[in-house]
């Protein structure tokens, strides 16, 4: 090979080197962006989650006590009816 073939084929790959980083640079970087905001995503979710559970969960128990007192009244209705009076 000639000096000037060797000091082109130099310069390309020198080219595409630097476009490859480039492109590895903003590859990375939405690799970044897209974990911040998966992160944010499921904090979202999971504090919803939370702070929906701790708003419904007086609701929650009233429901829970109805139906405890409408198991009891139907396993022993008499029983219940005697002791509500």
């Amino acid at each position: 090979m000639e000096q000037g073939e060797q000091e082109k084929l130099l310069r390309e790959n020198l080219k595409i080197s630097r476009d490859n980083n480039k492109l590895l640079k903003k590859l990375h970087r939405h690799l970044i962006v897209g974990r911040i905001f998966r992160i944010f995503y499921w904090t979202v979710i999971i504090v919803s989650a939370l702070g929906l559970f701790i708003f419904l969960q007086p609701y929650l128990d009233g429901l829970l006590n109805v139906y405890e007192s409408f198991k009891d009244f139907v396993s022993d209705p008499r029983g219940s009816i005697i002791e509500s009076f």
